[in-house]
C-alpha cells in the first residue's frame, strides 16, 4: 500500500461507514414502516420481520460508531472527542456537522427506548420511535451538505431515491393514521 492510501485510510473508512450507516438507516426505516403497515408480513413472518429490523438496527449502530470513531483518527480533518459529542463545537462546517451530532443523540434515544421498552410497546416507546423521521432528515442533510463526495452522481442518485421513498412512506403513514381515527 502506498503512503497516501495509509495516511488517508481513516478518511476512506469515515466515508464508507457514513454511506453504509445511511443506507442501513434507510433500510431500517423501510422495514419498520412495512411492519407498521403490515406489508412485511405478506412476505415474511412477524418474528422474522422483527429480527430483520433488529439486525438492521445493530448493523446501523456499528456503521455509525465506525463513522464517528474514524473521525477521531482522520489526518486530513482531525476531530476531537468534543467535536463529535458537542453540537456546533467543530470548526469544520459546524452547522451541518451538528446535524450529525444531534442525529447521533436521536439514535441513542430510539435505541435505548427500544431496548428498555421492547416488550411493552407502550405509547412512550411508539412516540420515541417517531424520532426516526427527524433523524432521517438530519442524516440526509448532514450527508448532502458535509459529505465530501455528496455531489457525485451516485450520491445524488442515492439521496434523491431514498429521500423520495422516505416522503412516500411518510405520506402513507399519515394516510394510515387518519384512516384509523
Amino acid at each position: 500500500m502506498s503512503d497516501t492510501i495509509i495516511n488517508n485510510l481513516p478518511w476512506y473508512i469515515t466515508r464508507a461507514a457514513a454511506i453504509t450507516a445511511y443506507i442501513l438507516l434507510f433500510l431500517q426505516i423501510v422495514m419498520g414502516e412495512s411492519m407498521a403497515s403490515g406489508v412485511a408480513y405478506k412476505f415474511i413472518t412477524p418474528p422474522r420481520a422483527w429480527l430483520v429490523h433488529k439486525y438492521l438496527g445493530i448493523s446501523f449502530a456499528v456503521a455509525l460508531l465506525t463513522h464517528i470513531g474514524s473521525l477521531l483518527f482522520d489526518n486530513l480533518l482531525p476531530f476531537s472527542l468534543a467535536d463529535v459529542l458537542i453540537p456546533f463545537h467543530t470548526s469544520y462546517q459546524p452547522f451541518f456537522a451538528a446535524f450529525g451530532t444531534v442525529g447521533m443523540y436521536l439514535v441513542l434515544i430510539v435505541m435505548v427506548s427500544s431496548l428498555v421498552g421492547r416488550w411493552q410497546r407502550s405509547a412512550w416507546w411508539r412516540t420515541l420511535h417517531f424520532l426516526v423521521y427527524p433523524l432521517f432528515v438530519l442524516a440526509i442533510a448532514h450527508g448532502f451538505f458535509i459529505g465530501t463526495d455528496s455531489r457525485s452522481v451516485f450520491m445524488l442518485w442515492l439521496y434523491g431515491v431514498t429521500g423520495a421513498i422516505f416522503v412516500l412512506l411518510l405520506l402513507h403513514r399519515g394516510k394510515l393514521y387518519f384512516r384509523r381515527r
